[in-house]
């Protein structure tokens, strides 16, 4: 546990009234500096140009401070404003990586539906076959059974097995592209707004 032996912590109960109130108003003045910088800031990355010559001379003038105020507000903007960037530059790269976990999901699941799609048209021309690797057996009687994991499905033929499994499947995987479609654009879409933010965008001031 630690413990303060000596502190110099200032309370206003024990502090003169004027006193307090010039601490105060030096306070909100000196925030108000701060904010004015970190914008003007803000707006010279977004437009490409320098506002002012100098924004300490303009925060000094603008708001009557001497100069260890006004160098201490923009010292303080410059920090906010680069940890701003800094966090904008995170963001893109776990954006970067959710669209490639993205589409690594969306390439799974269309090899998915292409493999569907194949014992479809199979099924269709009577010439029933599978992809390899799969578990699907097609037996002499004409019915066709998988092995899962935990329990086993039949079909007594090929009709069955076309539409109680095959077209409920590719249902299912073109509903979970489609879904995966969506979210990559709005991932690609968040990019590159994160993007322009970190981008220069040379523009004049109307």
């Amino acid at each position: 546990m630690k413990k303060a032996y000596f502190s110099r912590r200032l309370y206003k109960s024990e502090m003169d009234i004027l006193h307090v109130t010039e601490t105060s108003y030096a306070l909100e003045l000196f925030n108000q500096a701060k904010r004015f910088a970190f914008q003007t800031l803000v707006r010279e990355k977004r437009w490409g140009r320098k506002w002012y010559p100098s924004l300490h001379i303009a925060v000094k003038e603008k708001y009557g401070l001497n100069d260890y105020f006004a160098n201490s507000a923009v010292r303080e903007a410059n920090a906010l404003f680069s940890s701003l960037m800094e966090l904008n530059k995170i963001h893109v790269q776990q954006t970067e990586e959710k669209i490639k976990d993205v589409k690594k999901k969306r390439k799974t699941e269309r090899t998915k539906l292409t493999k569907l799609l194949k014992m479809k048209e199979s099924c269709i021309k009577g010439n029933l076959r599978f992809p390899k690797n799969t578990n699907f057996v097609l037996h002499k009687s004409g019915i066709i059974s998988l092995e899962l994991k935990n329990r086993s499905l039949i079909w007594m033929n090929s009709y069955l097995f076309e539409h109680r499994y095959l077209d409920m499947k590719m249902k299912r995987t073109k509903a979970k592209v489609g879904c995966l479609k969506h979210r990559l654009d709005r991932l690609e879409q968040k990019k590159t707004k994160l993007k322009e933010h970190s981008r220069v965008r040379r523009q004049k001031v109307v």
